[in-house]
């Protein structure tokens, strides 16, 4: 089995640790872990490392993602979506050209309180347990990025977007904030994950051909290099010297300059991920051993 990434696609009702485990499981390795948690409820793209590539968290989690959205108006759920217990109700209708006049005011920087029915953690405590017990905590804001918003259809309260952003944005809290600001209530009625950084729905693969591939041995194919995971970083090639081999391997550095992390090759062998410091390039974080 290589070291990589595997583009999973998540069914709703399935949690991202469910995955992880499927996946643990298929390999029969414990070196498994995703790239960024996506809502029990939704679908769509999870990408998978596995072995070293389990390393690529902190590359990978702030990439831009991209979301098909449904704003269901009308009403209101403590879990801001169709899975939740419902908490208001409104019967009044809203237009399409009403929901396009406020959605300027939900694209570019922001700040956003994450949901009490979410992954993340206060005081050592995941907010969704809490939530469970009926208990809600005061969360501190945290700054996001929606690069883009764009509606794709509509039916009478029903409005079918895309949504481009920055990592740590939930989209849950941004159509409930959409619903309040066309003075009514709102949740999401639908969520899929259509890309997250360079992974996309098209080339995501289901858990079952995960399996039967493993199975046939034939896995490889869903599994893409940490080096061409790596893409998006500049390459940096070392000829067949000895000595530069032993420095880079031995995280010694070597007089090289840059202004970004590159991937680092010696002799057509990925190394591991570079950065320089006064003219000195030395690897963050190896890929290769000795």
């Amino acid at each position: 089995m290589k070291d990589g990434v595997i583009n999973i696609l998540k069914p709703a009702g399935m949690t991202s640790n469910d995955v992880v485990y499927d996946v643990r499981r298929a390999f029969s390795i414990r070196r498994v872990g995703h790239t960024g948690t996506l809502d029990p409820g939704a679908c769509g793209v999870l990408p998978v490392c596995l072995g070293k590539a389990t390393k690529l968290f902190d590359y990978l989690v702030d990439k831009e993602k991209e979301y098909i959205a449904e704003l269901a108006i009308g009403t209101d759920t403590d879990t801001l979506d169709a899975y939740g217990r419902i908490t208001g109700k409104d019967t009044r209708i809203v237009t399409a050209e009403e929901l396009l006049k406020v959605i300027p005011e939900f694209v570019g920087e922001q700040e956003q309180i994450a949901p009490m029915y979410s992954a993340v953690s206060v005081n050592g405590q995941r907010l969704y347990k809490l939530a469970r017990k009926g208990v809600e905590v005061e969360r501190a804001p945290r700054r996001i990025n929606v690069k883009s918003i764009e509606l794709l259809q509509s039916t009478e309260n029903r409005f079918l977007m895309k949504i481009r952003c920055s990592k740590g944005t939930y989209v849950r809290t941004l159509c409930h904030d959409m619903a309040k600001a066309l003075g009514t209530c709102g949740y999401v009625s639908f969520l899929l994950r259509s890309a997250s950084g360079a992974f996309t729905l098209e080339d995501s693969v289901s858990l079952a051909e995960v399996t039967e591939a493993v199975q046939n041995d034939d896995s490889d194919r869903f599994i893409t290099p940490v080096d061409e995971v790596l893409g998006f970083m500049p390459a940096v090639r070392f000829g067949n010297e000895p000595h530069v081999w032993k420095r880079l391997i031995n995280g010694a550095d070597i007089a090289y300059s840059c202004d970004t992390l590159v991937r680092v090759y010696y002799d057509e062998l990925f190394v591991g991920i570079g950065e320089c410091t006064d003219g000195r390039l030395h690897i963050k974080t190896q890929f290769c051993e000795g």
